[in-house]
Parts: C-alpha cells; sequence; structure tokens
C-alpha cells in the first residue's frame, strides 16, 4: 500500500523496491499534520499491471490528502474508474504528490524521482493522469484543458491526462469529455495488450455516448 508522504532525502531512489518506496514514506515525519492517517487500500497494491493511474486530492483537508476516494468527488473518482470496466486488478493507483510538507515548487522537486521510479518498476503500458498534478510533475506541462484528449508520451509510454473528479463537480459539462478520454485509454490498452489481457480488459459499449458516472 503507497503512502502520500514520502522522505525527500532518500539515498539512491533508482535502487529502491516498491516495497522501500512504501518504507521511506511510512518513515517520513515532514507533513506532522498527516501522522497517523493510513491510505485508501486501493493505492499500490498491483504491481505489474498495465494501467497505471496518477490522482491527486480533491481538497485540503487531512481526509482528502490521504485518501483520494474520500468525500463525494472520492466517490466520483471510484464511479469514472469502474465506467472503464478495465478491472481493478489491472489497475495501478497512486498520487501524484508524495509530499505535502513544503511549498509546491519543494514538493514537486521531492515527488518527481519517486513517481518515476514507481513507473519504472511497474512498467504500465498506459498512463493515465487525472488532474494537472501529475501532469505538470512528469511533463513539466501546467494545463489540463490543453492536453486532454491527446496521446501525450512519458518515456515512450502513452499518456492520457483528463479532468479529476473535483472539477467535475463544478462543471458537469465536462463529463462528457471525460468519459471519452477514458473510452480513449481502454481502446490503447486492448491494443497494446496480448490476446489473453484483450479478453478481461473490456470496455461496454465502446462506441456510445453515455457516461456511466
Amino acid at each position: 500500500m503507497e503512502s502520500f508522504i514520502v522522505l525527500a532525502k532518500a539515498s539512491n531512489i533508482n535502487l529502491l523496491t516498491l516495497e522501500q518506496l512504501q518504507y521511506e514514506g511510512n518513515s517520513c515525519s515532514s507533513c506532522q499534520n498527516l501522522q497517523g492517517y493510513k491510505p485508501s487500500r486501493r493505492l499500490g497494491t498491483n504491481k505489474k499491471a498495465p494501467l497505471m493511474i496518477i490522482v491527486e486530492p480533491s481538497g485540503r483537508s487531512q481526509e482528502h490528502l490521504i485518501d483520494p476516494f474520500y468525500g463525494e468527488s472520492g466517490d466520483l473518482l471510484i464511479k469514472m474508474i469502474d465506467s472503464m470496466k478495465v478491472g481493478w486488478e489491472h489497475i495501478y493507483l497512486c498520487m501524484a504528490h508524495k509530499c505535502f510538507g513544503k511549498g509546491p515548487k519543494d514538493t514537486i522537486l521531492e515527488t518527481k524521482p519517486y513517481l518515476e521510479r514507481q513507473i519504472e518498476l511497474v512498467a504500465p503500458k498506459i498512463i493515465l493522469i487525472f488532474g494537472g498534478a501529475g501532469l505538470k510533475i512528469l511533463l513539466d506541462e501546467e494545463s489540463v484543458v490543453k492536453n486532454r484528449g491527446k496521446w501525450l508520451s512519458y518515456k515512450k509510454i502513452p499518456l492520457m491526462v483528463t479532468y479529476p473528479a473535483a472539477y467535475l463537480q463544478v462543471k458537469e459539462s465536462a463529463k462528457k469529455e471525460v468519459w471519452e478520454d477514458l473510452k480513449n485509454v481502454v481502446r490503447k490498452l486492448k491494443a497494446t495488450s496480448n490476446n489473453h489481457e484483450n479478453r478481461e480488459i473490456i470496455l461496454k459499449c465502446p462506441n456510445c455516448h453515455q457516461k456511466n458516472f
């Protein structure tokens, strides 16, 4: 299970396993206000999943920072992921930010090596990012509006960014755009998977315009 809080000064990050990354996070005391909180059980469990989903907190409360599935926005995020019909066993889900103890620039500098190491170890076929935090950390791009709906690339891994659940709560009309993005992700995932995986990774009604969330 992934921790959101990681040590910025850990040595030899590129040599750490996923378990060691978790240990570094659990050992960190930078974010005193988050001590004692446990991350969602859905985070960081499927170590060789073909789809990596990177999410961000939908609020600044302790619960939001530690669990992306907290509250109404969290419920919506679950529905969005469920609508893909991929199956959680095919997903490795992690947080974009790993540290909340410092300012935004420091947070990105300290987060990036850990997120990059996670991607290296999981080696997903597709990366899906909900929100701008992961986009900024991995590709140094600011705008979800500008970059959503098209395929980007991170170290030759196809990457799609779309709006986070919290944004859809404010602008419900954007759900149609997100639905199209999610369908594109599953189509690409099926195209890059072997025959056995194709039988398990199913998108219901891939050409329809009906939203499932």
